[in-house]
């Protein structure tokens, strides 16, 4: 069965609890996954799962809300690599080390 990541972004930073919160919803909703927190942007999760899930991941649960905090699928890969760079790209842009 191939696998797919699905990078999410919060508008915030997420603690622990709220990660497997967050994991508990996607669980929920579309079965059994894997949730990955990356090191260096309190922000960012990764979602390790099938294809179908992914593509389910991305239209259905697209953006959801988790206290008062809104996190947002923003992409899919193939390849975790990909994610971890867009997740790390994106917390230097919030941090304003990029412009």
């Amino acid at each position: 069965m191939a696998k797919r990541y699905v990078l999410y972004l919060a508008d915030s930073e997420m603690d622990d609890h709220e990660v497997e919160e967050f994991g508990r919803i996607l669980e929920k909703r579309h079965g059994r996954l894997k949730v990955i927190a990356v090191r260096g942007n309190g922000r960012a999760v990764i979602i390790k799962t099938t294809v179908e899930v992914a593509t389910e991941l991305r239209e259905e649960s697209g953006k959801i809300s988790l206290g008062e905090k809104q996190v947002e699928a923003v992409l899919t890969s193939g390849v975790i690599g990909k994610l971890k760079r867009k997740a790390a790209e994106s917390a230097m842009t919030r941090n304003g080390e990029v412009s």
